[in-house]
């Protein structure tokens, strides 16, 4: 198992807890979300680069860390989903404004 795959599964057992105690006792969702982005960015990029395992890998740890953000909600208050919805909606504008300076970048060469 390669250091990477580890690293992505390292969600699970912090979901886990997080069902098991039907809470999520004070932690902060920014992992999760900051994760998801870093993975889809280089999911983005093995597209771009034609590197199939660089793009599969990747979008399935962009899966699982939407998924652990998705746990994160269920189980946190209202005033800690919106924290996790004004910080995914940040993280998501900026990756739009990166895939967008990419897109132009790619059609002026």
């Amino acid at each position: 198992m390669s250091p990477l795959s580890i690293q992505i599964l390292t969600g699970v057992p912090t979901c886990l807890r997080f069902v098991r105690l039907r809470g999520v006792e004070g932690k902060r969702p920014g992992p999760f979300v900051v994760g998801a982005v870093a993975c889809a960015a280089w999911a983005e990029y093995g597209l771009a680069a034609g590197d199939g395992p660089v793009w599969r890998v990747n979008a399935a740890g962009t899966a699982l860390y939407v998924a652990y953000a998705s746990c994160y909600a269920r189980y946190a208050g209202p005033a800690a989903r919106r924290g996790l919805a004004k910080v995914s909606a940040a993280l998501i504008a900026w990756f739009v404004l990166f895939l967008f300076y990419l897109f132009r970048l790619s059609e002026s060469e």
